[in-house]
């Protein structure tokens, strides 16, 4: 069985980033994504903003979000 390590940092200072390990692809990637939903989430609720977000910005913050996951199989 595959087992997988995602290690996850708030930003690209985070010296203790959250790691956790999955027993299933499927596991690991429900947690990424929900992980990623609420971190992007987070970021648009503390801008404040009473206007909706434009798609660009949201593929903005995703992609930074993606580059400060990494993902190891163990």
């Amino acid at each position: 069985m595959r087992r997988y390590r995602v290690t996850y940092a708030r930003d690209y200072l985070d010296t203790k980033p959250t790691i956790k390990e999955f027993d299933s692809h499927d596991e690991m990637q429900d947690w990424t994504n929900i992980e990623m939903d609420k971190r992007v989430m987070e970021t648009i609720d503390l801008r404040g903003e009473p206007l909706p977000v434009p798609p660009e910005e949201y593929y903005e913050m995703y992609e930074i979000e993606i580059s400060l996951l990494h993902v190891e199989l163990l």
